[in-house]
């Protein structure tokens, strides 16, 4: 399964060590994962593939804090669990004491917590939000404004199932082939991320499609608890049955915006066969964002962000 965006992400070249001598260190990133387990393997992946290295001294060094005992965050969210909070930031300081010069976490619900764990720790901490807007603002987004009053997260009434297969260039919504992306967003993501509209406060500037609560209950969370199970084939079905419902409601590129769904999800093959839009990953942007990070110190915030 490819891990690629459509386009790929941009990384700036570097420039490689002269033969025989020692490339410069990089600075030590922390990545706060087990959220889920496979998403944080998928995440590690990606920063792999995107770093221009030759040889192994030319990658990213890394402390990785697995933490699957942290309550599930879109429980806590909804009332149902307790909160995550205490165990984020134990790991995270617990990173930073580590070494750690700059923290990912690749889980979008729990950057609702972003604040108190940026309040925890002496060390920036990578937004996997601003690393999606900012891969969106690169392909030239320039959605139209909200209409006044509309709720950034408001779903509308219908909501196909995602067919076994549409020809190419069908949908009236597919954007031109290399032309830049411009419309409304889709956003597959958690109910957590959703209801706690993690994406429309960090980046209000765009206008937002989200999943209808029976889309959240009936496909989405269902296919991100069949990721977490290893059920790929049963996620892929439901999480993709809720992106066709996303671009019927007029979504013109979607962010994958769960680390759950690019495992099941391909950004390329599915964008392009079944979708006829885009499908931005949000794990593989902020793999991008961290390798800017350390090559380049590179914490750009987007326009708009808060």
């Amino acid at each position: 399964m490819k891990s690629s965006l459509v386009p790929a992400i941009a990384v700036p070249p570097a420039s490689p060590a002269p033969p025989g001598e020692p490339a410069a260190r990089k600075p030590t990133l922390g990545v706060l994962g087990g959220m889920g387990a496979m998403a944080t393997v998928d995440f590690l992946r990606k920063l792999v593939e995107a770093t221009p290295a030759e040889r192994d001294q030319e990658h990213i060094p890394l402390i990785v804090r697995f933490c699957p005992e942290v309550p599930d965050r879109a429980a806590a969210l909804a009332g149902a669990g307790p909160s995550p909070q205490p165990a984020l930031v134990a790991a995270a300081v617990e990173l930073a004491a580590a070494g750690a010069q700059a923290l990912a976490i690749p889980c979008n619900t729990a950057h609702y917590w972003y604040d108190a764990l940026c309040a925890a720790v002496p060390i920036p901490i990578l937004h996997i939000v601003d690393a999606a807007v900012a891969e969106l603002q690169r392909r030239g987004m320039s959605p139209p404004g909200r209409p006044k009053g509309e709720s950034p997260s408001a779903p509308r009434e219908g909501s196909p199932m995602f067919p076994p297969g549409r020809p190419k260039g069908e949908s009236p919504s597919a954007p031109r082939e290399g032309g830049p992306v411009s419309g409304p967003v889709g956003l597959l993501a958690t109910s957590g991320t959703v209801h706690a509209a993690v994406y429309p406060q960090r980046a209000p500037q765009l206008r937002w499609v989200v999943p209808s609560a029976a889309e959240l209950d009936k496909l989405v969370m269902p296919g991100i608890r069949a990721v977490k199970a290893q059920r790929l084939a049963e996620g892929r079905a439901l999480l993709g049955a809720a992106a066709e419902a996303l671009v019927a409601r007029g979504a013109r590129v979607i962010v994958l915006g769960c680390t759950e769904v690019p495992v099941a999800l391909d950004p390329t093959a599915d964008a392009e066969r079944l979708l006829g839009v885009p499908l931005l990953d949000a794990t593989a942007a902020l793999a991008a964002r961290c390798v800017a990070w350390a090559r380049h110190g590179q914490t750009p915030v987007p326009q708009g962000s808060a």
